[in-house]
């Protein structure tokens, strides 16, 4: 891959002839022909869609391999767009068929970690939008940060990671690459969102090592908390790094002490509570790093923060489940009638007093049912003398 600095080294070479790039845009050629095309229709290679037509034609049209593609080795160099500050990467430098060369007002090199992300454009200088297509095509969302690529219509024979990685390795520095080999699939994630999106326009339509003519949308993303949390971290990471590079030397230096000073400061809390645990013979709780990225005292069954006053989320959750089967299962309302009789007949057999044996009960009056057994008698031997 060219460097940075090949593209001040030597001027942009023109990749294609004027006439031909032209006579491309003036004819409005379909997918499907090799010239002409159908009436009103024209393709945007800046945006890569076609606009005009019938929908219905323009949904059958087969894909064909791109007749260019770029070449970083030769055709990265210095542009007038090299000396302006504002200045985006060229799609049509992308696409292999850009026919100004130094005379472009557009970037002709291949994306880097310093070059600063807009969030509201892609490397192109093209408006993302707020949601992703519903064919996970174009420009692209706002919402996320899409460094991950899918890769459709693998040869079978191209179906492994090397030649993957050989394809799109030019493009910018990969971070993992992945094949499902029995589905002709891949995904290619890079390091850096800009490489990313460069990477769809210069791949888009071209050919691995057998013919095939690859579709390349944007991935799904990846519904793993932990991997969300990861990425995150990176994105915040490389955006630092992104800011640092823009900033004077002494701002960065100072940056940089007062981040130790802070490291420091928190060592020697750390010490203070550590001699306060000594005294008071408790286990001293050690310093740990959270998923999160903040820092929380080791407490065993969960992780705290005393100057945020923040327990740590992922062990919280842990600590809780832990609590929550460890604690008694609470009584149904048939166990707890149950529990209410008993500790009610228990109270009543300790404080109802004995009564003698020989002591024989008091006749109830006699009244006019007195052939009847009396109320709460089981047999009639209570009206006998």
């Amino acid at each position: 891959m060219a460097s940075p600095a090949d593209a001040t080294s030597r001027p942009a070479r023109r990749q294609v002839a004027k006439d031909k790039v032209l006579g491309l845009q003036a004819s409005g050629p379909t997918r499907g022909t090799s010239g002409g095309g159908k009436p009103g229709q024209t393709y945007n290679i800046y945006y890569d869609k076609w606009s005009g037509g019938s929908r219905d034609d323009r949904s059958t049209l087969n894909k064909e391999k791109s007749p260019y593609r770029c070449d970083p080795v030769k055709d990265t160099g210095r542009t007038k767009g090299t000396y302006n500050p504002n200045a985006y990467f060229c799609a049509f430098f992308a696409k292999g068929c850009c026919p100004n060369g130094e005379e472009c007002g557009w970037l002709h090199r291949i994306p880097t970690r310093l070059d600063q992300a807009d969030t509201g454009k892609d490397v192109f200088g093209r408006e993302r939008f707020d949601e992703h297509r519903d064919d996970r095509g174009g420009v692209g969302s706002m919402r996320s940060d899409s460094k991950s690529l899918y890769v459709g219509r693998i040869h079978p024979s191209s179906a492994n990671e090397a030649i993957i990685e050989k394809h799109f390795r030019p493009w910018g520095e990969l971070e993992k690459v992945k094949v499902l080999k029995d589905k002709g699939i891949g995904f290619v994630t890079y390091q850096n969102r800009l490489n990313a999106e460069f990477a769809k326009e210069a791949m888009a339509n071209q050919s691995l090592d057998h013919g095939e003519v690859v579709n390349i949308r944007w991935a799904t993303e990846d519904p793993n908390p932990k991997m969300q949390a990861m990425n995150k971290r990176k994105a915040v990471e490389m955006t630092r790094q992104a800011i640092e590079s823009k900033l004077p030397g002494d701002v960065v230096e100072a940056e940089n002490r007062l981040e130790g000073a802070e490291t420091a400061g928190t060592a020697k809390r750390a010490k203070q509570e550590l001699a306060v645990n000594t005294a008071t013979n408790d286990p001293a709780p050690t310093l740990y790093q959270g998923e999160d990225g903040q820092y929380y005292y080791d407490y065993g069954a969960y992780g705290y923060n005393h100057e945020t006053h923040q327990y740590d989320p992922a062990r919280l959750g842990q600590y809780q489940g832990q609590a929550a089967k460890s604690s008694t299962t609470p009584l149904s309302l048939q166990d707890r009638v149950k529990a209410s009789l008993q500790s009610t007949t228990t109270a009543t057999t300790v404080t109802t007093p004995s009564v003698p044996e020989k002591v024989k009960d008091t006749k109830p009056a006699a009244s006019a049912l007195g052939a009847l057994a009396a109320y709460g008698s089981d047999s009639e031997d209570d009206d006998e003398d």
